[in-house]
């Protein structure tokens, strides 16, 4: 079964800090796609996910633009993960931002090793990677003018 991807409501789900007007911010979804060189060597390439089919690796990619003449800084950007996709742990790893999860539809937001979810019998519990429902980038450095970037987590498609 083959699934057309959207990303319109992960674009209207983003929030951003207080300085953060000074970038633009466009929203892509790739699907990894695994390709042997000459060599031998298995390479991964991304290609625009139009259609995907159930077990295959996504990726939600935030590429921002500073298209203003002043650097931008205080800048939080929080991205859903679609209820179709389980996020693969550990992918959301970025050099320029710290990172916070939630389990609670985007209510509460804290470390990864942190986020709790409520069990059958109403206990907490330890969230899994696949019950993450949000995902929070403060970043950590001011934006230059005129700097590319890009934000992003892979999940596979359920």
């Amino acid at each position: 079964m083959l699934r057309i991807i959207s990303t319109s409501a992960v674009i209207a789900a983003m929030a951003f800090g207080v300085s953060a007007t000074a970038l633009t911010a466009e929203q892509k979804v790739y699907k990894e796609v695994r390709t042997q060189n000459p060599a031998g060597e298995v390479v991964l390439t991304r290609e625009e996910a139009k259609l995907v089919t159930p077990g295959e690796k996504v990726i939600y990619a935030l590429q921002y633009l500073n298209d203003k003449s002043e650097p931008a800084g205080d800048i939080v950007l929080t991205m859903p993960i679609p209820s179709d996709v389980a996020y693969i742990e550990g992918s959301a790893e970025t050099q320029i931002a710290s990172l916070l999860y939630s389990a609670d539809n985007g209510s509460t937001f804290s470390e990864r090793e942190t986020v709790m979810t409520i069990d059958v019998d109403g206990s907490l519990r330890p969230a899994k990677a696949e019950e993450l429902t949000h995902i929070r980038w403060t970043v950590t450095k001011e934006i230059a003018p005129s700097e590319r970037g890009e934000l992003s987590f892979k999940g596979l498609l359920k």
